[in-house]
């Protein structure tokens, strides 16, 4: 039989790579929500284009960023309850744009 005489049979199994997603997945949910919790604390931006920027910077359809948030509430009322100024979350996600110079500033009410 072809390849029963190889060096290294006995020493050498198989790898059986294990699936890392569900780690990945919860710290891209995190951030996503954050995120989500940064852009409708600090922008004027609509809930549509707020799915739509969201959309494009993690790229996922914008139903399932709802369902996200949705599945996330308890990340989500954890960011609501810290109180975070938009510095903090720079310290928290470093890696992601948090100027809040291409959005749009609130528009107090007077």
């Amino acid at each position: 039989m072809r390849g029963s005489r190889t060096i290294f049979t006995e020493t050498l199994k198989p790898f059986k790579k294990e699936k890392g997603k569900r780690h990945f997945s919860a710290k891209r949910n995190t951030a996503l929500v954050y995120r989500y919790f940064f852009y409708t604390k600090f922008t004027g931006l609509r809930y549509e284009i707020i799915l739509e920027k969201l959309s494009d910077e993690f790229f996922i359809a914008p139903i399932t960023i709802i369902e996200l948030i949705s599945d996330n509430m308890v990340i989500l009322e954890e960011a609501k309850s810290k109180n975070m100024s938009a510095t903090d979350f720079k310290t928290h996600f470093p890696t992601l744009d948090w100027n809040l110079e291409d959005t749009p500033k609130k528009i107090a009410h007077v």
